[in-house]
């Protein structure tokens, strides 16, 4: 028998691994050098269901974690997009971005974000901060303003070309 890592002998503890990390069972077989017999008489040991659904939601949090880090980052390109950037259509392509994938109801209703199902639902807005919040209402009150200059600008087009 193997040495113990953490009450996992050190091929179970491989086993969780490749698991965890979304290898399928006949992968991890093929690189363990075991039969998929052998994965899942493994996997009805308590201890080693118990170690591989701790270490994927220990994944999970991490993915979790870095998703949100990068919302942030993401959110606030989107508004020097919108903001600093001399080019109306990448301007445009931004305010188009965060209408179409941010906000879709608070547009069509004109009601704050309400965390219906969508791109926002009542289970995602948990995870979201108040300062993603304010942030998301931030860039769809910048988009609604880009908008009505948009509007502006092709009604001035139009008068000009009459």
């Amino acid at each position: 028998m193997s040495e113990s890592v953490h009450g996992l002998t050190t091929e179970e503890a491989e086993l969780v691994q490749h698991l965890a990390t979304g290898k399928s069972h006949e992968e991890t077989a093929r690189l363990m050098n075991i039969s998929s017999r052998t994965i899942k008489r493994w996997l009805t040991r308590p201890h080693v269901a118990e170690s591989l659904l701790a270490v994927k939601q220990d994944v999970a949090t991490h993915v979790r974690e870095q998703i949100k880090a990068l919302s942030t980052k993401a959110i606030q390109a989107l508004e020097d997009s919108l903001a600093l950037e001399d080019s109306p259509s990448v301007r445009l392509k931004a305010a188009q971005l965060v209408l179409d994938r941010v906000a879709p109801e608070q547009v069509q209703s004109d009601q704050p974000l309400q965390g219906q199902e969508g791109p926002i639902s009542k289970r995602l807005l948990q995870y979201l901060t108040n300062e993603e919040l304010a942030q998301i209402e931030h860039l769809a009150t910048l988009a609604e303003q880009r908008a009505q200059q948009a509007e502006q600008d092709r009604e001035t087009l139009e008068r000009k070309r009459m």
